[in-house]
């Protein structure tokens, strides 16, 4: 073997999504939409992971399996990722392809993923998966509403008594 005659690896690692888990339990999409826990348009043939995924409030918990290809030396190759509406940039890079999202809000997410070969070559961001988390129904706009409206009205409401008593 001769080092000289080694040459830098060139190519950017393609990534992946290998597994979405919630609450440490892989996704099962089509039963979760069944139940009415889940509401996507389609589910993607080559990914297996659904297209405009709406979830409720409570379903919040991901851990992202991600994996890199790189076919010249696989187990140097680092990932990075990075979650648009959570978090505020890149994550330190990592061996690992696990990325943990716990108790994340109400929002509209995308997952970005990028991987590094032993060379040092970045590819670009990749977008893996997209979803939003609805907002509970108290934090909705029609719910405030209503909340200021019967603030409104008790205030008034006691203002009246009150002046009745006088």
């Amino acid at each position: 073997f001769n080092p000289a005659l080694d040459a830098a690896n060139t190519i950017a690692p393609g990534v992946f999504l290998r597994q979405v888990k919630m609450f440490h339990i892989a996704a099962d999409w089509q039963a979760m939409r069944d139940s009415g826990f889940a509401e996507f348009d389609s589910l993607d043939f080559s990914t297996g992971l659904p297209a405009g995924l709406v979830l409720p409030y409570d379903r919040n918990h991901f851990i992202f399996d991600i994996a890199a290809v790189n076919q010249k030396n696989p187990e140097r190759t680092t990932l990075r990722y990075y979650l648009h509406g959570f978090d505020n940039g890149w994550s330190p890079p990592t061996m690992s392809g696990i990325a943990s999202y716990p108790n994340l809000p109400a929002g509209d997410y995308i997952l970005y993923v990028k991987a590094c070969n032993e060379d040092g070559v970045v590819g670009p961001g990749q977008e893996l998966f997209r979803f939003r988390i609805r907002p509970p129904w108290w934090e909705t706009t029609f719910a405030r509403v209503v909340f200021v409206l019967l603030a409104i009205l008790i205030i008034f409401r006691i203002i009246r008594f009150r002046e009745r008593k006088l």
